[in-house]
């Protein structure tokens, strides 16, 4: 608002003018007015003074009044305390104190640059990651077991012997330097705390995971990404540390462990950026085995085994906790748990669209644990002639597209060579049915036809042109890797005789990843999907534009990507020092290693 001046210096005692174009402070819409109103009365709820952005709420009179909760579920699920204390490892220019203050202060107007980190659990060698990281193994190897569901009472018979002798159970997470820091992003602001949260350590972590972790695991951006769209609400219905009126009656015990598994997530990823922080060791430690011990509770709490998607959630995100951790020695565990907690529901149909995303991780992720297993499963071609009775993924079901960079005809296809595999494995020291050869040569004629212009990527917006790219991208890589697993294992072709689609993955891979770095300028931000590159790297004749490759996503700092990268390099060791070894399968039989590509 300007007043004009006459020319004798005087204001006019008329009305003062109002120009659009003299704003003397950043605009703020009505949107985000509304919004941070919003965030001040749920902030209200709580007993501390709150600021956020040009706006604050203050108490006339503390009070110390507790929101209504069930105080055993405080008691026993709640982080002990706060950590007060620097964070030592960050680095200039971010806040080195992450201890709560009397007014939370949050700056609405800026958003945190991405930070993308892992660690390794302790038994982990790492050498430069920049060079060429060796991974050893731990002594002991897990034993795969099942788990067995009940589908009348909808209890895990076997669920608390698995988690009580899988080695992560009362594992110690280690902590390593990482030389890699330089190459993302600044740590987010760790004085910025939701100031939904009464603890500062949860909003914190919470943040970290909404702003960070939710988008490296998918490999474009999506508004439906499920990792923030449906975990996150579960989440703060399951947090003691909200500041929302619940309503009556006792927190899901499954809840309650989704939330202290995202936040062990957060924690294990901001360890590695913040050069092996003791605090987010501990924080990391402590909620880890919190969620452990409520995910145990829950599967005996009768009453909430209806929860379908908070149940199926929280099983998955345990396995996000190994991936970024590097640890996919146990992901078996709960996926077992997944698959069983689906079969209770006889695999419906018609869901709505979270339960569709949930349904697809986990479908997706079991098909790759499939796809790596040391022994391929024999099973007698069925009797009524239908070995594909109903498609795992859905064609109306696109999410796979924006969460996986994989399309339902692709994703279909590898089951079907996977299963194909199992009915022969099955007549290997016999004449096979005549109809399963005839399988085996129509998923390679299914192969054979299919190009990127056959598939409508619908499930993302036209406009975003770049996700358009990087999922055509990675759909390309998906499709030669999986025409490389099905002749290396259906039809028995020689490794050199597969060069070109092993090409064909690399140059896509690569442009997907300069897409992102123009898109996101250099920012570590979505990760690729590497199945594709682990299939086509394995027996890979020119290995060195591979050892490119895997150094170059490193960067990303995610633990299962150096993972695999040292069971790569182990496994083409093997390879070249036994004669006996014909194939990777055999080499990674041999290593005794479970990897989760992904």
């Amino acid at each position: 608002m300007t007043g004009d001046k006459q020319s004798s210096g005087k204001l006019r005692s008329g009305r003062r003018r109002i120009r659009q174009d003299a704003v003397s402070v950043a605009r703020i819409t009505e949107d985000e007015v509304n919004e941070t109103f919003t965030m001040l009365d749920v902030a209200s709820l709580g007993s501390e003074d709150t600021v956020i952005g040009p706006f604050g709420m203050f108490h006339v009179k503390s009070t110390s009044q507790a929101l209504p909760q069930n105080q055993h579920f405080v008691d026993k699920y709640a982080v002990d305390k706060p950590i007060n204390e620097p964070i030592p490892g960050l680095r200039d220019g971010c806040s080195t104190y992450a201890g709560s203050s009397p007014v939370h202060t949050v700056d609405s107007g800026s958003k945190s640059p991405s930070s993308i980190t892992s660690i390794q659990d302790e038994g982990y060698h790492v050498s430069d990651i920049a060079e060429e990281p060796i991974l050893i193994d731990r002594d002991e190897e897990t034993q795969i077991s099942r788990v067995r569901f009940d589908d009348q009472t909808g209890v895990f018979d076997d669920w608390f012997s698995i988690i009580d002798d899988a080695p992560f159970a009362n594992a110690v997470l280690g902590s390593f330097p990482s030389p890699l820091t330089a190459f993302i992003s600044p740590t987010p602001y760790l004085d910025l705390s939701l100031p939904i949260f009464q603890d500062h350590d949860s909003g914190m972590l919470m943040h970290h995971y909404t702003t960070h972790i939710a988008d490296i695991l998918q490999p474009v951006l999506h508004p439906s990404n499920p990792w923030r769209t449906t975990y996150i609400p579960i989440a703060l219905e399951g947090s003691c540390d909200v500041l929302v009126a619940r309503n009556s009656g006792n927190i899901p015990y499954a809840a309650i462990a989704l939330s202290h598994s995202l936040q062990a997530s957060a924690a294990i990823h901001l360890q590695r950026l913040t050069r092996s922080s003791e605090q987010f060791h501990r924080l990391g430690v402590r909620h880890r085995e919190k969620a452990l011990r409520a995910l145990k509770e829950a599967l005996t709490d009768s009453n909430d085994l209806h929860r379908y998607k908070v149940y199926m959630a929280t099983m998955l995100s345990f396995v996000t906790i190994d991936i970024m951790n590097g640890d996919t020695s146990d992901y078996w565990v709960h996926l077992n748990g997944c698959n069983q907690l689906q079969r209770s529901r006889h695999f419906s149909r018609v869901v709505s669209l979270p339960t569709q995303q949930l349904n697809s991780i986990c479908n997706v992720l079991s098909l790759l644990a499939r796809t790596t297993s040391h022994e391929i499963q024999p099973h007698p071609w069925p009797e009524n002639d239908k070995p594909f009775p109903i498609p795992t993924f859905e064609s109306s079901q696109r999410c796979v597209e924006y969460m996986y960079g994989i399309t339902p005809r692709i994703a279909n296809a590898l089951q079907k060579t996977c299963q194909l595999a199992e009915y022969l494995a099955f007549y290997d020291e016999e004449d096979a049915p005549s109809k399963l050869l005839t399988a085996c040569e129509e998923v390679g004629d299914e192969l054979a036809m299919w190009t990127t212009n056959t598939e409508t990527f619908i499930s993302i917006d036209p406009k975003e042109t770049a996700m358009i790219e990087i999922v055509q991208c990675q759909a390309r890589a998906w499709h030669a890797a999986v025409v490389i697993y099905y002749y290396r294992t259906i039809q028995k072709c020689n490794p050199g005789d597969l060069e070109n689609e092993r090409g064909t993955i690399l140059e896509n891979l690569n442009k997907a990843e300069e897409i992102k770095n123009e898109f996101l300028g250099g920012e570590k931000r979505i990760a690729p999907i590497s199945w594709p590159a682990f299939m086509a790297a394995l027996e890979a004749i020119d290995r060195e534009p591979w050892r490119e490759w895997w150094i170059r996503i490193q960067k990303y700092q995610i633990g299962n990507f150096t993972r695999q990268w040292a069971i790569m390099q182990e496994i083409w060791d093997i390879i070249d020092k036994d004669e006996d070894i014909i194939d990777w399968r055999s080499a990674l039989r041999r290593l005794g290693r479970l990897v989760l590509p992904i």
